[in-house]
């Protein structure tokens, strides 16, 4: 039986067939736990929950206590007139009305011989315990973040996602530590293919266990010796709902409050949670910004020692004549000033993320005020050394992901160096390996430099194709009612 058809079924008073049709709505749904149970004397039930949303199950305690020592004819009697012995259990008398409760949160229950189900109000979805957002901020959407629990950030997706297409796989790595990590996707979404792909890099290796989701993304990157990422991580459960519905795929693993998105597009790591809320002419300006921003943060140390020693022509003579002035009051050279900057900036950074709490905040903002301010008055460094430094550190913040960050802070040293060494020739050298490097990264064997044609918004009633992963499989997201 299709899950479509079995959506439309009413409630059968045969145990089996009730369960029949469960398995085939809820098929590769591992957070979907049906529980046989025994009501009064001798009447079979069936629980079916979701673990951690139904995770306080007193209600169904209660109900099955009420049914103690009462006979079958008495059972099924109570059930059929709507007798539960619970003010806010209710009866249910399709398939459809089960599944929209099931989602709501609640425990459902099926009695043997019984064309009815039971209703029972359960804890619903967790709200306690789920730590706010303190990185990935946004102006909009929801402050809410994925915790250590892999049961729970499930439930936060399926809290946003009440469709029984959204499957749920299991699997358990590591031979020592047992972890448990969920594979989801939307069946009518995402392509067979990669599900293949994924599955078979899955079971390549056997190691000893993994502790964080880290570990699993180098082992699922095509090229785990390339300088960018290929596999995106978010710790945002929105982001991580709307990528589902574009067609790809999460990987959560236990004891980790970061999602692996599948597979990864260089564009997405300029994407935001709160694209999708704002204005689209903000939004298209802010991903060109961030565009620009990563060009900076790769390249524009090198160019300014380009300008400043090789092709002085470039800039204007009274700037040509600040830089020369400021320089010759210097022990250093151009190139070394920047390296040292870049050096301190780094310390910095890292002393920051190390320190506890608001501390590291104060320590990054306050500690290069104070080493800028001195170097540049004790004549180790000139004060455009300082200038081209904190803009370029100040474009790596603007970029959204701080794994590409990161790589983009290396290939701003290595670039600078061959600006130095080598002149023009270094920084088209440096230009051409950035670019010949992101077009033959691969995701899951899918081109990291796929089309940029979503890379700017559009307004939400232009938005009717969905995204690049699912336009084969569903391509419509939008259709007008009537």
């Amino acid at each position: 039986m299709t899950e479509r058809k079995g959506m439309e079924e009413k409630i059968r008073e045969s145990l089996e067939d009730n369960r029949r049709i469960l398995e085939s709505i809820f098929g590769d749904c591992a957070d979907v736990t049906l529980r046989t149970v025994m009501m009064g004397t001798n009447v079979r039930g069936l629980a079916i929950f979701m673990e951690p949303t139904a995770g306080d199950l007193y209600g169904l305690s209660q109900m099955l206590l009420s049914f103690l020592g009462q006979s079958r004819e008495e059972v099924q009697s109570r059930i059929r007139a709507g007798q539960l012995g619970l003010v806010d259990a209710c009866t249910l008398d399709d398939f459809s009305q089960a599944v929209a409760g099931f989602f709501a949160g609640d425990v459902i229950l099926f009695a043997d011989g019984v064309a009815k189900a039971v209703k029972i109000p359960a804890k619903g979805y967790p709200g306690l315990g789920v730590v706010k957002a303190d990185a990935e901020k946004g102006l909009r959407g929801s402050d809410e973040s994925f915790s250590d629990s892999v049961k729970i950030n499930a439930s936060l997706i399926r809290k946003r996602i009440k469709s029984p297409k959204l499957k749920l796989k299991e699997y358990e790595v590591g031979e020592r530590t047992k972890t448990r990590i969920y594979l989801l996707y939307i069946e009518d979404l995402v392509e067979k293919e990669l599900l293949y792909r994924v599955e078979e890099r899955m079971n390549r290796y056997s190691l000893d266990g993994i502790t964080d989701s880290g570990v699993q993304q180098q082992l699922l990157s095509d090229s785990p010796e390339a300088i960018f990422p290929q596999l995106q991580s978010t710790r945002r459960p929105a982001l991580t709902c709307e990528e589902l519905l574009e067609g790809r795929g999460v990987l959560l693993v236990d004891n980790s409050p970061e999602a692996l998105l599948l597979p990864a597009v260089y564009q997405n790591f300029f994407a935001t949670a709160d694209d999708r809320y704002l204005n689209f002419r903000v939004v298209s300006f802010l991903r060109g910004l961030r565009y620009c921003a990563s060009v900076f943060a790769m390249f524009f140390p090198g160019a300014y020692i380009l300008a400043a020693s090789y092709e002085t022509q470039l800039i204007p003579t009274s700037l040509f004549l600040t830089i020369q002035r400021a320089e010759a009051d210097t022990p250093l050279s151009a190139p070394l000033e920047i390296l040292l900057m870049e050096a301190s900036f780094a310390l910095l950074r890292e002393a920051g993320v190390r320190m506890p709490g608001e501390m590291g905040n104060a320590v990054g903002i306050v500690g290069g005020l104070i080493i800028g301010s001195a170097a540049v008055e004790a004549g180790f460094v000139s004060p455009m050394a300082v200038v081209v430094v904190a803009f370029t550190a100040l474009c790596t913040f603007c970029v959204p992901n701080e794994e590409l960050a990161q790589a983009y802070r290396l290939i701003n040293v290595g670039v600078l160096v061959l600006c130095a060494v080598l002149g023009p020739v270094g920084l088209f050298m440096g230009m051409l390996w950035v670019t010949l490097r992101l077009a033959s990264l691969t995701s899951l064997g899918y081109p990291f430099w796929r089309k940029m044609n979503d890379t700017f918004v559009v307004p939400a009633t232009m938005r009717r194709l969905r995204g690049l992963f699912a336009r084969r499989q569903n391509p419509v997201r939008l259709r007008k009612k009537g």
